[in-house]
């Protein structure tokens, strides 16, 4: 089973998948990251080869011949960065990967998958943005199930300036910080348009069969998020 958790910056994406991770192993669910894929053995169907040149671009053969029209749009969305796009081909990759060799672990957790890095290249287009995800929902592979956590654009932008701000050792002053945060990010507006963007895809994937698992993490504390998730992630597995 691939599940791929998808919210806005500082939604708690990392922290949730990795508690949920090592919750469900102990539990003797064999879960693996998507990143681990590629660690696979080399001969497998799908294995992602790297090209020598760059970090970033991945030869996709196996993956445009599996899912062309998908391939088209996201030639559409990633034209204007392809170090962008190759990221984004290559979850879609791992997910294929994945769907060709199910044995190789009982569920897959995918933090900024294939639907995330999409997102994330719409909402920088010029295009009709809630038109192209619709194409983009109606053709990629859909996931068994998709953990969207849910947080207001205003809040996920202060997290996510408390959490640099936190994490910063050069004594910038919160002003120097919230323009790291926009420039990395963009600002609240821009964050509300990824979050209804995010809405649309869910409602989408939802009518094609993914399973929703909605978790809120504006309010509540820490702890009740993470038995929610493992509630959710439990009736699935």
């Amino acid at each position: 089973m691939f599940v791929e958790f998808l919210g806005l910056p500082a939604s708690g994406k990392t922290t949730l998948i990795t508690a949920v991770h090592k919750a469900l192993v102990v539990a003797g669910v064999r879960v693996c990251f998507d990143d681990g894929l590629e660690t696979q053995d080399r001969t497998l169907p799908g294995y992602i080869r790297r090209k020598p040149l760059s970090r970033a671009i991945y030869r996709l053969e196996q993956f445009r011949s599996s899912y062309p029209e998908c391939a088209s749009i996201i030639d559409q969305i990633g034209s204007q960065d392809i170090n962008a796009k190759a990221l984004l081909l290559g979850t879609g990759a791992k997910y294929q990967m994945f769907r060709a060799n199910p044995d190789l672990c009982d569920m897959v957790l995918a933090d900024e998958g294939f639907l995330h890095r999409a997102i994330y290249l719409i909402a920088r287009t010029d295009a009709d943005q809630k038109q192209l995800l619709d194409a983009f929902c109606h053709a990629m592979p859909v996931p068994k199930a998709l953990a969207h956590l849910t947080l207001p654009a205003a809040q996920s932008f202060s997290r996510a300036v408390e959490r640099l701000a936190a994490r910063d050792k050069s004594g910038q002053d919160l002003q120097q910080i919230e323009r790291r945060i926009k420039m990395a990010h963009g600002d609240v507006q821009a964050l509300a348009n990824r979050a209804a963007l995010m809405d649309q895809a869910v409602k989408t994937l939802a009518q094609r069969g993914t399973q929703i698992l909605q978790i809120s993490t504006d309010a509540a504390p820490s702890d009740a998020i993470l038995q929610t998730s493992l509630g959710l992630m439990r009736a699935i597995a």
